[in-house]
């Protein structure tokens, strides 16, 4: 491959094997009609194109039986990744492991294992948690343990085995209890989005969080946009760009609510207009403190 492009349009049932790539990385792009890539295989690739091994459309959210793993170059990407933290000096009640290389934002599986500094360590209970991609420029595991220990973790992790089951993704504004919509379950660039009443099921209801942070509409395959919008005001869907319509997910609060801030701007938030069924969905400047309408839940 090279100076020769490989670009798959909606990747499925593909194998790339010990092949070679000069100066042109794989390119994976969506033509709406999916945002999960299946069947994919590549392994034992040498990369060198001074980046990023596979570029893929951020409309991409999961995948299933999929194995990218075992590439060469300067940042190979795959869905199989491990990685060991240690603390062997200060003892710690967390270890976290991030995994820029990960080609999707959603981790499946998880596999972890530790291994005390030595005998005098205290028995303590531990779990894993998956970190939240919209907080974090890669994906990431925290072992928690219930007292600080001494040791080495090792985890490993896998996506795009089965694909994620039914990921939350209803935004819930704490104003109005209503769920941030799609209008009409339209999909034309430009769409409004504004708050409805929350339907299990609805994908037209659903925006899942990318690695890179956009909020990817689940029925439209489009991002939540900022600009745009047929009257100027509101946030509505478009294509999803690289590096553009990028959002900042807060912390939560004690009651699980957060704020959707513009990324590039981190004093405009994302806002519900009104408690009334269609009420518009706009960016406006953070309150201080923030107020319910900027504050929002997943569900």
């Amino acid at each position: 491959m090279d100076y020769s492009s490989l670009s798959v349009r909606d990747p499925s049932e593909l194998v790339v094997e010990a092949t070679f790539f000069l100066a042109t990385p794989a390119v994976f792009t969506a033509s709406g009609a999916t945002s999960v890539i299946t069947g994919v295989y590549m392994h034992a690739n040498t990369y060198a194109v001074g980046g990023d091994s596979i570029q893929i459309d951020p409309a991409f959210v999961d995948g299933s039986d999929c194995d990218i793993s075992d590439d060469i170059g300067d940042a190979p990407k795959a869905t199989r990744a491990s990685q060991t933290v240690v603390h062997l000096e200060t003892p710690s009640s967390s270890f976290t492991a991030y995994f820029p290389e990960l080609l999707l934002p959603s981790i499946e599986q998880v596999e972890y294992s530790f291994v005390a500094a030595s005998d005098t360590e205290p028995w303590a209970q531990h779990r894993a948690i998956v970190g939240n991609v919209s907080n974090s420029s890669s994906p990431s595991v925290t072992v928690q343990f219930q007292v600080p220990v001494r040791g080495t973790v090792t985890i490993k992790v896998a996506q795009a085995v089965h694909g994620v089951p039914s990921p939350p993704g209803h935004w819930v504004n704490a104003y109005s209890g209503l769920c941030l919509d799609t209008n009409n379950h339209w999909t034309a660039d430009g769409t409004p989005v504004n708050t409805w009443s929350c339907v299990a099921g609805a994908n037209n209801e659903v925006f899942l969080a990318d690695k890179e942070g956009h909020l990817v509409g689940q029925n439209s395959h489009k991002c939540l946009s900022d600009a745009g919008c047929d009257d100027g005001a509101g946030a509505c869907i478009q294509p999803c760009v690289a590096g553009k319509d990028l959002w900042s997910i807060g912390t939560p609060d004690t009651n699980g609510r957060m704020p959707i801030r513009v990324a590039a701007n981190q004093t405009m938030c994302l806002e519900a207009a009104g408690k009334t069924l269609g009420s518009d969905v706009r960016v406006a400047t953070c309150a201080t403190p923030l107020s319910l309408s900027q504050l929002w839940s997943v569900a």
